[in-house]
Protein backbone atom coordinates (compact mmCIF):
# COMPACT_ATOMS: atom_id res chain seq x y z
CA UNK A 1 0.00 0.00 0.00
CA UNK A 2 1.27 3.77 -0.80
CA UNK A 3 0.68 7.26 -0.54
CA UNK A 4 0.14 9.47 -3.96
CA UNK A 5 0.03 12.84 -4.62
CA UNK A 6 -1.08 15.58 -6.68
CA UNK A 7 1.34 18.93 -8.87
CA UNK A 8 0.13 22.17 -8.90
CA UNK A 9 2.29 25.32 -11.00
CA UNK A 10 -0.14 28.00 -9.10
CA UNK A 11 -0.71 26.15 -5.56
CA UNK A 12 -4.36 26.33 -6.61
CA UNK A 13 -5.17 23.71 -8.67
CA UNK A 14 -3.67 20.22 -8.61
CA UNK A 15 -3.55 17.43 -10.87
CA UNK A 16 -3.20 13.67 -9.52
CA UNK A 17 0.24 12.28 -10.69
CA UNK A 18 -0.77 8.67 -10.28
CA UNK A 19 2.47 7.51 -8.58
CA UNK A 20 2.98 5.68 -5.44
CA UNK A 21 5.31 6.48 -2.51
CA UNK A 22 5.15 3.00 -0.54
CA UNK A 23 6.41 1.75 2.76
CA UNK A 24 7.60 -2.07 3.40
CA UNK A 25 5.71 -4.45 4.89
CA UNK A 26 7.34 -4.02 8.41
CA UNK A 27 5.10 -1.64 9.01
CA UNK A 28 1.16 -1.40 9.74
CA UNK A 29 0.45 -0.56 6.50
CA UNK A 30 -3.50 0.06 6.44
CA UNK A 31 -2.91 3.06 9.84
CA UNK A 32 -0.09 4.73 7.15
CA UNK A 33 -1.19 8.79 7.51
CA UNK A 34 -0.04 12.10 7.66
CA UNK A 35 3.15 12.93 6.12
CA UNK A 36 5.13 15.67 6.23
CA UNK A 37 7.71 16.60 4.03
CA UNK A 38 10.79 18.66 5.17
CA UNK A 39 14.27 19.67 3.79
CA UNK A 40 17.23 19.73 5.73
CA UNK A 41 20.12 21.66 5.36
CA UNK A 42 22.33 19.17 2.92
CA UNK A 43 19.41 19.74 0.19
CA UNK A 44 17.62 16.37 1.40
CA UNK A 45 13.82 16.06 1.20
CA UNK A 46 12.43 13.57 4.16
CA UNK A 47 9.09 12.28 4.71
CA UNK A 48 7.46 11.44 7.89
CA UNK A 49 4.38 9.25 8.18
CA UNK A 50 2.53 7.97 11.03
CA UNK A 51 2.40 4.25 11.68
CA UNK A 52 3.51 1.29 13.61
CA UNK A 53 6.43 -1.00 13.42
CA UNK A 54 5.18 -5.19 13.55
CA UNK A 55 7.09 -6.41 16.11
CA UNK A 56 6.21 -10.31 17.21
CA UNK A 57 2.39 -9.40 16.84
CA UNK A 58 2.83 -6.11 19.08
CA UNK A 59 2.24 -2.56 17.22
CA UNK A 60 4.57 0.53 18.45
CA UNK A 61 3.70 3.99 16.78
CA UNK A 62 5.99 5.35 15.33
CA UNK A 63 7.09 8.26 12.61
CA UNK A 64 8.58 6.13 9.33
CA UNK A 65 11.28 8.11 7.91
CA UNK A 66 12.11 8.07 4.05
CA UNK A 67 14.27 10.15 2.04
CA UNK A 68 14.53 12.05 -1.74
CA UNK A 69 16.74 14.17 -3.83
CA UNK A 70 14.21 14.97 -6.17
CA UNK A 71 10.65 14.30 -4.54
CA UNK A 72 9.92 11.76 -6.62
CA UNK A 73 12.27 8.72 -5.67
CA UNK A 74 12.03 7.90 -2.46
CA UNK A 75 14.46 5.74 -0.31
CA UNK A 76 13.13 3.77 3.21
CA UNK A 77 15.21 4.49 6.01
CA UNK A 78 14.55 3.19 9.53
CA UNK A 79 12.20 5.15 11.71
CA UNK A 80 12.43 8.91 12.72
CA UNK A 81 11.01 7.42 16.44
CA UNK A 82 9.52 5.02 18.26
CA UNK A 83 8.24 7.19 21.18
CA UNK A 84 6.79 4.50 23.30
CA UNK A 85 3.09 6.15 23.86
CA UNK A 86 0.21 3.35 23.53
CA UNK A 87 -0.62 5.15 20.23
CA UNK A 88 0.53 6.08 16.75
CA UNK A 89 2.59 9.89 17.31
CA UNK A 90 0.19 11.66 14.64
CA UNK A 91 0.56 14.92 12.84
CA UNK A 92 4.27 15.16 12.73
CA UNK A 93 6.24 18.39 12.42
CA UNK A 94 9.70 19.47 11.89
CA UNK A 95 12.20 21.99 11.30
CA UNK A 96 15.45 23.97 12.13
CA UNK A 97 15.43 26.91 13.98
CA UNK A 98 18.56 28.94 15.21
CA UNK A 99 20.74 25.80 15.41
CA UNK A 100 18.20 23.21 17.05
CA UNK A 101 16.26 20.72 15.48
CA UNK A 102 12.87 20.54 16.77
CA UNK A 103 10.51 17.48 16.05
CA UNK A 104 6.49 17.60 16.96
CA UNK A 105 4.00 15.38 17.31
CA UNK A 106 0.97 14.07 18.91
CA UNK A 107 -0.34 11.09 21.02
CA UNK A 108 -4.15 11.75 21.59
CA UNK A 109 -4.36 14.94 20.24
CA UNK A 110 -1.81 16.42 22.46
CA UNK A 111 1.24 17.93 21.12
CA UNK A 112 4.27 16.83 22.28
CA UNK A 113 7.76 17.85 20.86
CA UNK A 114 11.89 16.88 21.21
CA UNK A 115 14.27 19.04 20.31
CA UNK A 116 18.30 18.00 18.93
CA UNK A 117 21.37 19.76 18.04
CA UNK A 118 21.66 16.94 14.80
CA UNK A 119 18.57 16.15 12.81
CA UNK A 120 19.82 12.22 13.29
CA UNK A 121 19.68 13.01 17.25
CA UNK A 122 19.76 12.41 20.08
CA UNK A 123 16.72 13.58 20.80
CA UNK A 124 15.92 15.30 24.06
CA UNK A 125 12.81 15.51 25.90
CA UNK A 126 12.19 18.92 27.91
CA UNK A 127 10.83 19.14 31.49
CA UNK A 128 8.02 20.61 29.84
CA UNK A 129 6.93 18.76 26.64
CA UNK A 130 4.13 20.18 25.61
CA UNK A 131 2.48 22.35 23.38
CA UNK A 132 -0.26 24.22 25.60
CA UNK A 133 -2.62 22.29 27.10
CA UNK A 134 -4.48 19.09 26.46
CA UNK A 135 -7.27 20.83 24.64
CA UNK A 136 -5.49 22.53 22.40
CA UNK A 137 -4.97 19.55 20.10
CA UNK A 138 -2.26 18.87 16.78
CA UNK A 139 -0.53 22.27 16.48
CA UNK A 140 1.56 22.14 13.56
CA UNK A 141 4.02 25.67 13.25
CA UNK A 142 5.52 27.70 10.41
CA UNK A 143 7.89 30.78 9.88
CA UNK A 144 7.03 33.66 10.22
CA UNK A 145 8.80 37.16 9.13
CA UNK A 146 11.60 38.58 11.79
CA UNK A 147 12.91 35.18 12.56
CA UNK A 148 9.40 34.03 13.83
CA UNK A 149 7.49 30.66 14.43
CA UNK A 150 3.54 30.36 14.43
CA UNK A 151 1.72 27.46 15.71
CA UNK A 152 -1.87 26.98 14.82
CA UNK A 153 -3.72 23.70 16.19
CA UNK A 154 -7.86 23.97 17.39
CA UNK A 155 -9.75 23.68 20.69
CA UNK A 156 -11.33 20.52 20.70
CA UNK A 157 -14.68 19.80 22.11
CA UNK A 158 -15.96 16.70 24.05
CA UNK A 159 -16.90 14.20 21.95
CA UNK A 160 -15.93 16.14 18.55
CA UNK A 161 -13.24 16.02 16.41
CA UNK A 162 -11.94 19.57 15.32
CA UNK A 163 -12.80 23.14 16.78
CA UNK A 164 -11.80 27.25 16.61
CA UNK A 165 -8.53 27.70 15.03
CA UNK A 166 -5.86 29.06 17.92
CA UNK A 167 -2.59 30.58 17.25
CA UNK A 168 0.43 30.58 19.34
CA UNK A 169 3.96 32.52 19.09
CA UNK A 170 6.61 30.36 19.59
CA UNK A 171 9.17 31.35 21.80
CA UNK A 172 12.66 30.06 21.88
CA UNK A 173 14.55 29.76 25.08
CA UNK A 174 17.93 30.24 26.10
CA UNK A 175 18.84 26.38 26.53
CA UNK A 176 16.86 25.69 23.37
CA UNK A 177 13.35 24.62 24.59
CA UNK A 178 10.20 26.12 23.31
CA UNK A 179 7.69 28.30 25.01
CA UNK A 180 4.63 30.15 23.76
CA UNK A 181 2.67 32.81 23.74
CA UNK A 182 -0.09 34.95 22.53
CA UNK A 183 0.38 36.76 18.93
CA UNK A 184 0.56 40.32 19.37
CA UNK A 185 -0.51 40.94 15.77
CA UNK A 186 -3.94 38.69 16.95
CA UNK A 187 -4.51 40.49 20.20
CA UNK A 188 -8.38 41.79 20.26
CA UNK A 189 -9.82 45.56 19.95
CA UNK A 190 -10.78 47.36 23.22
CA UNK A 191 -14.65 48.77 22.99
CA UNK A 192 -13.75 50.64 25.42
CA UNK A 193 -10.70 52.45 27.11
CA UNK A 194 -9.37 50.08 29.55
CA UNK A 195 -10.23 50.01 33.21
CA UNK A 196 -7.29 50.41 36.02
CA UNK A 197 -7.43 49.19 39.20
CA UNK A 198 -5.88 49.80 42.25
CA UNK A 199 -3.26 47.38 44.33
CA UNK A 200 -3.78 45.35 46.79
CA UNK A 201 -2.90 42.75 49.05
CA UNK A 202 -4.56 39.99 50.44
CA UNK A 203 -3.98 38.06 53.48
CA UNK A 204 -4.80 34.57 53.02
CA UNK A 205 -2.47 32.54 55.46
CA UNK A 206 -5.67 31.73 57.80
CA UNK A 207 -6.97 30.01 55.13
CA UNK A 208 -8.83 31.53 51.87
CA UNK A 209 -9.43 35.55 50.90
CA UNK A 210 -10.75 37.07 48.15
CA UNK A 211 -11.71 40.53 46.93
CA UNK A 212 -14.23 41.29 44.40
CA UNK A 213 -13.67 43.12 40.44
CA UNK A 214 -17.19 43.50 40.03
CA UNK A 215 -19.26 42.17 36.96
CA UNK A 216 -18.04 42.95 33.33
CA UNK A 217 -19.03 42.14 29.85
CA UNK A 218 -19.08 39.10 28.43
CA UNK A 219 -15.87 39.38 26.48
CA UNK A 220 -12.85 40.58 28.22
CA UNK A 221 -9.35 40.88 28.19
CA UNK A 222 -7.62 40.70 31.95
CA UNK A 223 -3.86 41.38 32.87
CA UNK A 224 -1.92 41.61 36.04
CA UNK A 225 1.13 41.07 38.36
CA UNK A 226 0.85 38.82 41.15
CA UNK A 227 3.74 38.21 43.81
CA UNK A 228 3.05 35.51 46.06
CA UNK A 229 5.04 35.38 49.34
CA UNK A 230 4.22 31.49 50.47
CA UNK A 231 5.53 28.64 48.23
CA UNK A 232 3.02 26.69 49.10
CA UNK A 233 0.07 28.82 48.78
CA UNK A 234 -2.27 29.26 45.99
CA UNK A 235 -3.43 32.52 44.28
CA UNK A 236 -5.47 33.70 41.13
CA UNK A 237 -8.50 34.80 40.01
CA UNK A 238 -12.17 33.23 39.45
CA UNK A 239 -14.55 34.31 37.08
CA UNK A 240 -18.49 32.99 37.44
CA UNK A 241 -22.08 33.93 36.54
CA UNK A 242 -23.24 35.51 39.62
CA UNK A 243 -21.30 37.69 42.31
CA UNK A 244 -21.90 34.85 45.36
CA UNK A 245 -19.08 32.91 42.80
CA UNK A 246 -20.96 29.53 43.56
CA UNK A 247 -20.94 28.75 39.90
CA UNK A 248 -17.81 29.29 37.62
CA UNK A 249 -14.29 28.57 37.47
CA UNK A 250 -10.65 29.31 39.29
CA UNK A 251 -7.72 30.06 37.77
CA UNK A 252 -5.03 29.00 40.23
CA UNK A 253 -1.49 28.70 40.58
CA UNK A 254 0.30 26.70 42.79
CA UNK A 255 4.20 27.32 42.93
CA UNK A 256 5.02 24.63 44.74
CA UNK A 257 3.39 22.32 42.30
CA UNK A 258 4.77 24.57 39.64
CA UNK A 259 0.72 24.17 38.01
CA UNK A 260 -1.51 26.39 36.93
CA UNK A 261 -5.47 24.78 36.36
CA UNK A 262 -8.47 26.14 35.65
CA UNK A 263 -11.15 24.32 37.63
CA UNK A 264 -14.99 24.73 38.46
CA UNK A 265 -15.97 26.67 41.95
CA UNK A 266 -15.81 24.57 44.58
CA UNK A 267 -14.84 21.43 42.63
CA UNK A 268 -12.96 18.65 45.01
CA UNK A 269 -9.61 17.41 44.66
CA UNK A 270 -10.41 14.53 42.80
CA UNK A 271 -12.05 16.89 40.86
CA UNK A 272 -10.13 19.11 39.33
CA UNK A 273 -9.81 18.71 35.58
CA UNK A 274 -6.20 17.60 34.35
CA UNK A 275 -7.66 18.64 30.64
CA UNK A 276 -7.50 22.05 32.16
CA UNK A 277 -4.17 21.96 33.76
CA UNK A 278 -0.10 22.62 32.79
CA UNK A 279 2.98 21.58 34.95
CA UNK A 280 6.22 22.39 35.00
CA UNK A 281 5.43 25.99 35.06
CA UNK A 282 9.03 28.23 36.03
CA UNK A 283 8.87 31.25 38.25
CA UNK A 284 5.17 31.05 40.53
CA UNK A 285 6.97 31.59 43.52
CA UNK A 286 8.45 34.99 41.64
CA UNK A 287 6.44 37.61 40.73
CA UNK A 288 3.78 36.71 38.14
CA UNK A 289 2.51 38.18 35.14
CA UNK A 290 -0.56 36.86 33.57
CA UNK A 291 -2.11 38.02 30.73
CA UNK A 292 -6.06 36.68 30.10
CA UNK A 293 -8.91 36.38 27.32
CA UNK A 294 -12.19 35.40 28.66
CA UNK A 295 -14.89 34.79 26.40
CA UNK A 296 -18.28 32.59 27.00
CA UNK A 297 -17.01 29.53 25.29
CA UNK A 298 -13.50 29.76 26.53
CA UNK A 299 -10.41 31.44 29.01
CA UNK A 300 -7.18 31.26 27.51
CA UNK A 301 -3.85 32.61 29.75
CA UNK A 302 -0.47 33.52 29.04
CA UNK A 303 1.92 33.39 31.80
CA UNK A 304 5.05 35.34 31.87
CA UNK A 305 5.14 35.75 27.90
CA UNK A 306 6.19 31.68 27.82
CA UNK A 307 3.62 29.40 28.77
CA UNK A 308 0.06 29.23 27.26
CA UNK A 309 -3.59 27.34 28.45
CA UNK A 310 -6.87 27.54 26.82
CA UNK A 311 -9.72 25.48 28.04
CA UNK A 312 -13.37 25.74 27.41
CA UNK A 313 -16.15 26.65 29.95
CA UNK A 314 -19.57 26.38 29.70
CA UNK A 315 -21.84 29.27 31.09
CA UNK A 316 -21.20 32.82 30.95
CA UNK A 317 -18.74 34.57 33.81
CA UNK A 318 -18.83 38.30 33.57
CA UNK A 319 -18.17 38.43 37.83
CA UNK A 320 -14.64 38.07 38.55
CA UNK A 321 -12.46 38.30 41.95
CA UNK A 322 -9.02 37.76 42.90
CA UNK A 323 -8.04 35.36 45.97
CA UNK A 324 -4.79 34.01 47.96
CA UNK A 325 -5.38 30.89 50.28
CA UNK A 326 -2.65 29.76 52.71
CA UNK A 327 -0.36 32.73 52.20
CA UNK A 328 -0.28 36.28 51.14
CA UNK A 329 -0.24 37.68 47.82
CA UNK A 330 0.11 41.15 46.23
CA UNK A 331 -2.05 41.81 42.97
CA UNK A 332 -0.65 45.36 40.96
CA UNK A 333 -0.67 46.81 37.14
CA UNK A 334 -4.40 45.19 37.18
CA UNK A 335 -6.17 46.07 33.79
CA UNK A 336 -9.42 45.18 32.61
CA UNK A 337 -10.59 45.49 28.73
CA UNK A 338 -13.68 44.80 27.15
CA UNK A 339 -13.53 43.39 23.32
CA UNK A 340 -15.58 42.16 20.47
Amino acid sequence: MGKTYAVSEDGISFAKTGRSIGLSDRYTLPSVRDPHVFQSEDGKYHMLMTTSLIDSGKNKGCLAHLESDDLENWTELEPFIVPGYHDEPECSDCFEWNGWHYLIFSNDGTARYRYARDLNGPWLRPAMDVFDGPQWRVPKTAAFPGGRRIAAGFLSSPGKYGGELILREVVQLADGSLGFKFVPELTEQSTAAPKLLESFRLEGGAGWADKAAGQQSESYRLSFQAKPEDQTMYFGFSVADSSNFTSGYDVRFEPSRRKIGIHRIHASTLQEDELSSIYDVDGLDQPVSVEAVIKPGWIDLCVNGHRTLISRIDMPCGHLRFFAQFGSAEFASIQLERTE
